[in-house]
Parts: C-alpha cells; sequence; structure tokens
C-alpha cells in the first residue's frame, strides 16, 4: 500500500490503518479498488499477536485462510512491480 501511496505522491505519514490508507488514494484509483478487500486483515496486526486485557490470545485463522491471503498478496505485489516499477 504504501508503495502504491509514494508512486501517486501521497504522504502517508506514519498511519498503519489499512483502510485509512487506502482512503487515501483517489476513488477512481484503479489500486484503491485492488487494496480495499484487503482491510480484512487489519485484525491480524495485533489481535492475533498480543493477549487480551484478559490474557486470552484469539485462535489463529485456518492454515487454508492464511495461504490464500499470503497467495492475494503476492499477486498484488507482482502486478504493484509490473505497474510500478515496470517489470515481472
Amino acid at each position: 500500500m504504501r508503495a502504491v501511496l509514494a508512486h501517486r505522491g501521497v504522504d502517508a505519514n506514519r498511519e498503519h490503518h489499512l483502510s485509512v490508507l487506502v482512503a487515501l488514494l483517489p476513488a477512481g484509483d484503479v489500486w484503491r479498488a485492488r487494496l480495499e478487500p484487503l482491510d480484512r486483515l487489519s485484525p491480524f496486526a495485533t489481535t492475533h499477536r498480543d493477549p487480551t486485557p484478559g490474557g486470552r490470545v484469539p485462535a489463529s485463522p485456518a492454515v487454508e485462510v492464511v495461504l490464500k491471503d499470503a497467495a492475494e498478496i503476492e499477486h498484488l505485489l507482482a502486478l504493484a512491480h509490473a505497474e510500478l516499477v515496470g517489470g515481472p
């Protein structure tokens, strides 16, 4: 996301929330539509890493879900590289 924002000349500052970062792109930007679905991954930044105040650590997602998400991200990275850098 940050590479797309930088390529577009948008300063993301120190923001980390995926939905906020995507919203920095103009509504018609093709990358906004591509990146918006990744907001579903925001909880994984802390939810599955840090225990709740009561000490509970939420269950991790199924391996199949993680692999599907990883494949989607890998595809977007390759697409970004091809479109923003100009290579395979």
